[in-house]
């Protein structure tokens, strides 16, 4: 059943905020019960991730940015997300940034990039960029940029097939594991991220990164030997498929403007994308049918 917006005993703005506390399962529920909150949705996912994009980019070249997003069917991904996906981590707003802003490009389009970044005069960063092995083995070329933000950079990461989903798995964390298109959002744990749960991934994250996560009210976990409850799609044994979208989230929040394609732009179209992976070979979480724990007893 469709909830009627006139029957709402509140302003957009309230509801706005409303929206904006709930989370990514919430949100895509409601945006499924009438136009108005799927309107009302985008708009919030649209503020969110070009606030994000605009502290790296500047305000000026935020349009422009989706532009060459779409031209090179390009995706932000990683951690960046996470600012986009959440709601607020304390009532004033977000108390954090992303430290750098991660984008997958399929390969052979990284030539409209670096003529956007030299547009908007951003300089490639001498620092090599430290890329664990597993992420090399899904990327074909790694590129750095300085942003607008002091100390803040943009990774251009080349993807070795056309799919900008290929590298987003490897990413260290399922946390990370999601990207944004210039109309689609796919979060392969939806669930995960919900729960500010993040889980390894092929390489576990760095200290440094597992403090950062901590920090901004997220819980890493190597194993799922400290899980309360059973893991369902989430468990690590689970061979997942992208061509299926079992358990995956997508969102399609149809570009800044609303003119852009709002089917999906994911590299190639997402019944294409032939991807199959886990994240582990044995689960330790007690309650999961598929605990090597269990199987032993």
């Amino acid at each position: 059943m469709s909830i009627r917006p006139l029957s709402l005993a509140c302003s957009e703005l309230v509801l706005y905020h409303f929206l904006n506390a709930c989370t990514l399962a919430s949100l895509i529920a409601l945006s499924h019960t009438s136009f108005f909150f799927r309107t009302m949705v985008k708009t919030l996912h649209r503020i969110r991730l070009c606030a994000v994009v605009e502290q790296f980019v500047g305000r000026e070249n935020v349009h422009r940015f989706f532009e060459v997003l779409e031209v090179t069917d390009s995706a932000v991904g990683g951690s960046t997300l996470l600012r986009v996906l959440t709601p607020p981590t304390s009532p004033s707003g977000y108390d954090w940034m992303p430290s750098n802003l991660n984008i997958y490009v399929p390969l052979g389009n990284i030539s409209p990039w670096n003529a956007f970044f030299a547009e908007i005069k951003l300089d490639i960063s001498s620092r090599q960029p430290g890329i664990a092995f597993p992420y090399k083995s899904v990327t074909n070329s790694h590129t750095q940029y300085y942003s607008r933000v002091s100390a803040h950079l943009i990774l251009l990461s080349e993807s070795i097939n056309a799919s900008v989903i290929t590298p987003a798995v490897a990413a260290s964390t399922t946390l990370a594991m999601c990207i944004a298109t210039c109309s689609t959002t796919v979060v392969l744990y939806p669930e995960l991220v919900d729960r500010g749960r993040a889980h390894s991934g092929w390489n576990s994250p760095t200290v440094a990164a597992c403090i950062k996560l901590q920090d901004r009210d997220f819980r890493h976990s190597v194993s799922t030997i400290s899980w309360k409850d059973a893991c369902g799609w989430n468990c690590p044994v689970l061979w997942r498929r992208v061509q299926c979208l079992r358990g995956v989230g997508v969102f399609c929040w149809g570009g800044i403007d609303n003119k852009m394609r709002d089917n999906g732009s994911v590299g190639i179209p997402f019944t294409d994308v032939s991807m199959k992976w886990r994240l582990d070979d044995k689960c330790w979480n007690v309650n999961c049918p598929w605990s090597a724990v269990r199987s032993v007893a």
